[in-house]
């Protein structure tokens, strides 16, 4: 025994000597590295600040195909967990106002992509709707009794009858040509020609019914990429506000416009922001419902103008500028719980970076800096700010600091 514990201690002794290993040569970053890397997407926070859900894809360039889950991340960075198995796409989640739901879409069945509902502690989703047209882009109301989405729909079929019927008759018609007489009719890379344009829809949260809120308007959401900052509904749930294209014939010109439409009574949409001709966008309620939060461009033709930070009365219907003095484009706000700060991106110096600004008047301060942030998601209770950040050196990646900026980990 004694000559085994002296053989044993020589050995641990001598350990340390032996010659490491080798590390791996360095090698330039291939394209097929770029591609192993899982990519996150925009968050979403429980409303108490302490978890995060995103989206996270995996990319398979022999298949050329991905997939993806969602995936709990705590705010604290001290646990990750993933939430759902299923081996296609579970996309887009939003957290429920009560904490105690996460809506997504996914296609699990022949209906198509759905609307789809888990706890956040786990279990099995369910199915909430059926619906003949691809959902996207979903929000809550402030009750957690509904939910909002955008799906694309012609015009002149506005329920699911007549969705199915138009839908059908154009799969089985023989020729696929269209004859394009509108000035837009592409794009980028997505084709506007088949006629289809992006609506908003209400589903309960219960039963899963929809209903086109569009249905008998001559309006639609913007077609060159409707998002969810694209509509927004007020805390009360008795009014929809949305950006629609005011331009007589779109293509020949960009006149996008807030419209408010009751939701609890018949009425047609009003045009909230018909003084200004250049363009209007980005929507967001104040939790107090007092006034509505958006940006706004002021020169007529030109795309590139700054996107300057507003604020309408909806008491007053007027609206006045909060970045006068902001030498920078904004990107959509979002609201503190007391309705006293915005917080927002926008780009400076090569960089995307977060910034608050207070209601009542007051200088534009940044909240980080060094990295691109974007994403940007507010909790309910306003304390914890969530929100990917990336740069040269940094793939995209989910951040979390306190609401003043400090802490990000």
């Amino acid at each position: 025994m004694t000559h085994f514990r002296h053989a044993l201690f020589l050995l641990l002794a001598l350990a340390p000597l032996a010659p490491a290993r080798e590390p791996a040569p360095k090698r330039p970053l291939t394209l097929e590295d770029l591609w192993k890397v899982k990519r996150p997407g925009p968050p979403t926070l429980s409303p108490d600040g302490k978890w995060a859900c995103v989206e996270l894809t995996a990319y398979r360039m022999k298949e050329n195909d991905s997939s993806s889950a969602l995936w709990l991340l705590r705010t604290d960075g001290k646990a990750q967990r993933r939430l759902t198995t299923f081996k296609g796409k579970s996309s887009g989640p939003a957290w429920s106002p009560d904490g105690k739901l996460i809506a997504f879409t996914a296609r699990r069945s022949a209906d198509g992509p759905q609307v789809y509902l888990i706890a956040p502690d786990g279990g099995e989703a369910r199915q909430l709707t059926k619906m003949p047209m691809a959902p996207g882009a979903l929000k809550w109301s402030a009750d957690g009794k509904a939910l909002f989405c955008i799906a694309r729909t012609w015009p002149d079929a506005p329920d699911d009858d007549a969705y199915r019927k138009k839908d059908k008759a154009l799969k089985g018609d023989k020729a696929k040509a269209f004859i394009i007489d509108d000035a837009l009719y592409r794009y980028w890379d997505a084709w506007l020609a088949d006629g289809r344009r992006p609506v908003v829809f209400a589903i309960d949260a219960t039963t899963g019914k929809h209903r086109n809120l569009f249905a008998g308007q001559k309006l639609h959401l913007p077609v060159t990429g409707a998002s969810a900052t694209s509509y927004d509904v007020s805390p009360d749930g008795k009014e929809l506000c949305f950006v629609a294209d005011s331009t007589p014939v779109p293509g020949t010109d960009f006149n996008l416009d807030l419209y408010a439409l009751p939701l609890d009574k018949a009425g047609k949409p009003k045009n909230l922001t018909a003084d200004n001709l250049a363009n209007d966008a980005g929507p967001a309620y104040a939790p107090d419902g007092k006034s509505i939060a958006f940006t706004r461009q002021t020169t007529r033709f030109f795309y590139a103008d700054r996107s300057r930070l507003m604020l309408l009365d909806r008491a007053t219907g007027k609206a006045r500028e909060l970045t006068a003095k902001f030498d920078r484009s904004c990107g959509p706000p979002q609201w503190s719980p007391d309705s006293r700060r915005l917080t927002f991106e926008a780009e400076d110096k090569g960089y995307v970076r977060l910034f608050t600004v207070p209601v009542k008047g007051g200088k534009v301060a940044p909240l980080t800096a060094g990295f691109s942030d974007r994403g940007l998601c507010v909790s309910r209770d306003g304390r914890t700010l969530a929100f990917l950040r990336t740069s040269f050196g940094l793939p995209p990646a989910v951040f979390a600091c306190a609401s003043d900026g400090k802490g990000p980990r």
